[in-house]
């Protein structure tokens, strides 16, 4: 059997998701509103936190700022799998058959799923950024409000592609729900919030280079 062309499958599939998201104008505003609360909430906990780095000021302010940039890259990541853990094992069965008719590749349907969620990627971490950044009392500068949201839309899309190669292990969206976070768990503590990196055992610390959590921390921090 011939199969598709690559972009014609790939313009196919983004046509389809696009006429999805159509479909379900109900998803978009559940996660802006989720979103739009999350960033409030994030904001009203993190108030105006302070900049005294002197040795007084280092175990209130230096210590509330890290706690927060942790929970913000926990935010972003989480909240743009989520969607992926139930959305693609209800479509798995489809997208096996029209695979294995050759009607596209799994890198074109791949490719089109990312691509279809890029409003959204671009969207939501801004809205947190521009709703967060200045109720925490950040560096006031164009420059590192947009390194800080550069971080965030990273992040978000990181979580977007584990949570789409993930949830493909599963078939039930039940399953996949319940065992992806365990799948998340080793990023977070390998982020270097809970424990200092240098002091990671050497056979397992390696997880931290591939955990999308502690580059977001540690970029946010340095930021």
């Amino acid at each position: 059997m011939i199969g598709t062309s690559f972009c014609r499958g790939l313009g196919t599939l983004i046509w389809r998701d696009f006429l999805n998201i159509r479909r379900n104008p109900l998803i978009m505003r559940s996660r802006l509103i989720q979103t739009i609360l999350l960033a409030l909430v994030s904001g009203a906990l993190f108030w105006k936190l302070e900049s005294d780095y002197t040795m007084q000021g280092l175990s209130k302010g230096f210590n509330s700022k890290n706690g927060a940039f942790f929970f913000l890259g926990i935010s972003a990541f989480m909240s743009s799998l989520s969607p992926m853990i139930l959305t693609f094992p209800l479509e798995k069965n489809v997208f096996l058959k029209e695979q294995s008719s050759k009607m596209y590749s799994v890198g074109g349907y791949y490719l089109s799923r990312n691509m279809v969620e890029i409003p959204y990627l671009l969207i939501i971490p801004f809205i947190t950024a521009i709703v967060v950044y200045w109720m925490m009392d950040l560096k006031s500068t164009a420059e590192n409000f947009f390194v800080f949201y550069l971080f965030l839309f990273l992040c978000t899309l990181a979580g977007t592609s584990f949570g789409l190669l993930s949830s493909s292990f599963f078939s039930d969206p039940k399953t996949a729900a319940g065992m992806v976070p365990l799948l998340v768990l080793p990023f977070m503590l390998f982020s270097g919030f809970y424990k200092n990196r240098k002091d990671l055992p050497e056979w397992i610390g390696w997880i931290e280079y591939i955990s999308p959590i502690k580059y977001t921390f540690v970029g946010l921090a340095n930021n």
